[in-house]
């Protein structure tokens, strides 16, 4: 139910409850009349909408329906506790802006594609207690550990909210999670190891390769259901000839909403020289990809490659990569980048990295010494 030409100083009570009690008090006391018959197990899907976020509110508009969706976002998390003891899942989704008689001429996503959504998304539902909510957020698969990020899609996706990992799971879950992390961690660790151990020590990097840098400029992710741009920060400092400290941060804002988000990762580095102006680099960091409301996400990644200098004024690297999360499964990904010196000091560098089709660019002034 959306009441369209309301404005602040004539809003009416009846337009209000009316809202109300479509979006709201309907599902609940629909949900609430049809418990005794739903089996265990079952889900509960409500059809929810990004303007009941509070987080993501950016202007005045449609109280009456941004109103009642928030009222309904919170009977779904009631509902959720509610049902828990029987296994009941339930849902709140959120289907985008589609081209609906509601949505209007200007909507950008198709009715199928809204629709055909749904049915993924409720078998990926989460354990039982558990508000699954969708946010207006692109899939930002691309972005620091893409199956983390899987989660955020511009027309809605699963995302977990919880104040913490394991404040509201059961101790088998919490158990079963702890075992899946040691594992990825495990996998990791001998991955790096491995790569690190296929030839010895060197005394030096190669020829016109400094592993002391920090670079900011303009980032960008590009996926197949939205887009996101912002600033990013990187930074190098070697701790020995062969082994270097390195750190990542950005924040982007997600297209034409008001949400953003944030990526950390902060790593340690192994250099090998493997001719004059070549080395052999392998990295291990911890990654963190944060977008407020409990959709923060903590995984591992480790690559390996080459990183040399073609002339005096050009380097380039090509690295693969694996990564590996609390909240998604392992993946591969491949990084490319390039700096053109202007002088020993000075230079441009770019990079990117694609992960399953999606890319993430950086593009920035370096200062290396």
């Amino acid at each position: 139910m959306l009441h369209s030409g309301e404005r602040f100083g004539s809003l009416q009570a009846a337009t209000l409850e009316d809202s109300f009690r479509t979006n709201a008090m309907g599902p609940l006391l629909l949900t609430q009349a049809l418990a005794p018959r739903l089996a265990e197990g079952a889900r509960v899907a409500n059809l929810s909408s990004v303007l009941g976020s509070i987080a993501s509110l950016a202007r005045f508009g449609s109280p009456s329906y941004d109103i009642s969706k928030a009222a309904q976002n919170m009977a779904t998390a009631l509902l959720a506790k509610a049902l828990e003891a029987r296994g009941i899942i339930v849902l709140a989704l959120h289907p985008g802006w589609a081209q609906t008689d509601m949505g209007g001429e200007h909507a950008t996503v198709p009715v199928d594609a809204s629709a055909n959504r749904f049915p993924g998304d409720t078998a990926r539902a989460p354990a039982p207690g558990r508000l699954n909510a969708r946010v207006k957020v692109p899939v930002l698969r691309a972005m620091g550990f893409r199956r983390g990020c899987r989660r955020l899609r511009r027309i809605g996706a699963p995302v977990q909210l919880r104040p913490s990992p394991t404040s509201r799971a059961g101790p088998e879950t919490n158990k079963k999670r702890g075992q899946a992390m040691k594992r990825s961690r495990l996998t990791l660790a001998t991955l790096a190891l491995l790569a690190a151990s296929v030839v010895p020590l060197a005394a030096s990097a190669a020829d016109g390769v400094s592993y002391n840098y920090v670079q900011g400029g303009y980032m960008t992710t590009n996926t197949d259901t939205g887009d996101a741009d912002g600033w990013g920060l990187k930074g190098s400092a070697a701790l020995t000839p062969n082994f270097h400290l390195f750190g990542d941060f950005a924040n982007q804002e997600i297209d034409d909403s008001s949400a953003d988000f944030d990526q950390w990762r902060v790593g340690l580095g192994y250099n090998h020289q493997v001719s004059r102006h070549a080395d052999l680099v392998t990295r291990v960091a911890y990654e963190k990809f944060d977008a407020g409301g409990g959709a923060d996400f903590d995984g591992y990644s480790v690559e390996a490659g080459v990183r040399g200098a073609m002339t005096p004024m050009l380097e380039g690297y090509a690295l693969a990569g694996y990564e590996d999360g609390d909240e998604f499964d392992g993946d591969f990904y491949g990084r490319l980048g390039a700096q053109v010196k202007f002088n020993p000091n000075w230079g441009v560098a770019a990079d990117v990295k694609l992960a399953d089709g999606d890319t993430q660019w950086f593009v920035g002034p370096r200062l290396t010494w």
